[in-house]
């Protein structure tokens, strides 16, 4: 074509000629002519659009914005000439462990507040929320979890549903697309008692007492003895019967009927509870003969309730996260300091929070985002008491906690909310447990 004054256009294109960015990712792209010498031209008439604009807008002036994962083709178009360039979007950075809440209420609905890039809140947008924002279902819930970057809700029937980030399979639903909705897990197989959302996998203890897993599979954290991602659950051919599972960032441990417990995936830490710090791609016994009720995988630690309400941790301890007061990493089962009984216990990020028969609230580990809830921020080798209040569930994120409180059914949350996680509206850290906006009653929260 003629350039306006008369110059002949050898050559149109765009810079770059292929480009990868993640999810609310911005990029310019510029769009080039040259002449039959080789010399540039300037060019500010160029129309530019994309192919399918819900995985990528662009304006006028060449500068995209990213909006779903997915692929598309950018073009710019002079005159009678097109230039393309392929988009890759990839899904936002994965969170290292929960920046965001979601709590199941009276009645079995639920609601989420805190990070939602990913579309973990499940209201249908990437948006985060600085209170809690109603998940739509048709259904009544009877539990949910809280994953890195996505969550998980069961109904009464035993259906599961998922949303969040799915890049590596964890939503269950044959995808590795992100979800902003509630995704419904299919299959009469898939009916589940409990689900256990972990960092980028998922876990479920099925109406048979078995346990199938899907997502991420780098470290065997589904139990499969492979290291291969699943979009849908498998089962563990373990020819064991469960009554607990939890996942955490890398791992996953369960309860086995007879109260044994079994790890399995990443063990760099000693979060298997083996006596080893080799990675299992299948359940391994954790090294004791003792039997237990429940257990919690954090991101590399786990603690777990013995049959006399002794809690027990295991794995990394550069915060103190396992409460003995020492700074040593474990590889096999270890009691808390003072002996107290507990009736629930929550591992997160590098701290723990643990109920006292009786709801009193304890939480150890590091405190410099004020997580611990005791009102300072500094590290806690051993169990603190928080207040005065009595609570019936509790659960620990990265840098921050929550619970529901006993009698009111109100949620409290404390810590470091930059994502809005602790449900406050604008108030973005405190470190003493204050009240969650809203007047919603709380069953239990997290995980």
């Amino acid at each position: 074509m003629v350039y306006p004054g008369g110059e002949i256009v050898a050559g149109f294109f765009i810079l770059p000629s292929s480009v990868r960015v993640s999810v609310t990712g911005v990029f310019q792209l510029l769009a080039n002519a040259r002449n039959g010498a080789g010399i540039t031209l300037p060019i500010d008439d160029v129309v530019w659009s994309s192919r399918d604009t819900l995985v990528a807008s662009i304006d006028a002036l060449g500068l995209l914005t990213a909006h779903a994962e997915g692929e598309t083709v950018i073009s710019a178009t002079l005159g009678s000439d097109v230039a393309t360039v392929s988009l890759t979007v990839d899904p936002p950075p994965a969170a290292s462990w929960a920046e965001h809440v979601c709590a199941w209420a009276s009645g079995g609905s639920v609601y989420c507040w805190g990070r939602g890039v990913s579309g973990e809140l499940g209201g249908g947008d990437r948006n985060g929320s600085l209170v809690p924002r109603l998940v739509p279902f048709q259904g009544v819930l009877r539990s949910v979890t809280t994953g890195a970057g996505h969550s998980c809700g069961v109904m009464d029937s035993g259906d599961t549903w998922c949303w969040g980030r799915g890049a590596e399979g964890q939503l269950g639903g044959g995808t590795i697309l992100s979800s902003l909705s509630p995704q419904f897990i299919a299959g009469a197989a898939f009916h589940f008692l409990k689900v256990a959302a972990g960092g980028r996998h998922t876990c479920g203890l099925t109406v048979e007492s078995r346990i199938r897993c899907w997502g991420w599979n780098n470290d065997g954290q589904l139990g499969n003895a492979t290291t291969v991602g699943l979009r849908d659950p498998v089962l563990i051919e373990s020819g064991l019967r469960f009554k607990d599972v939890s996942a955490g960032a890398r791992h996953t441990c369960a309860v086995a009927e007879d109260g044994l417990m079994w790890c399995w995936g990443a063990n760099d830490r000693g979060q298997l509870g083996d006596a080893t710090t080799t990675d299992s791609q299948w359940p391994v016994r954790v090294a004791t003969g003792d039997r237990f009720l429940s257990v919690s995988a954090g991101a590399d630690h786990t603690c777990a309730l013995d049959e006399g309400q002794l809690a027990q941790c295991w794995g990394a301890n550069t915060s103190a996260q396992l409460g003995r007061g020492h700074l040593e990493d474990r590889s096999h089962p270890t009691p808390l300091s003072f002996g107290f009984r507990y009736e629930s216990i929550s591992a997160g990020l590098y701290h723990t929070c643990a109920l006292r028969a009786g709801g009193q609230l304890y939480c150890w580990g590091e405190g410099s985002a004020g997580q611990l809830g005791i009102g300072d921020n500094v590290l806690h080798g051993n169990p603190q008491l928080i207040g005065d209040k009595t609570y019936q569930s509790v659960f620990a994120g990265s840098s921050f906690s929550c619970a529901v409180e006993r009698v009111s059914l109100r949620a409290y949350c404390w810590g470091t909310g930059s994502f809005g996680q602790l449900g406050q509206g604008l108030v973005r850290s405190v470190n003493v447990p204050s009240i969650v906006s809203g007047e919603v009653q709380f069953r239990q929260i997290g995980r």
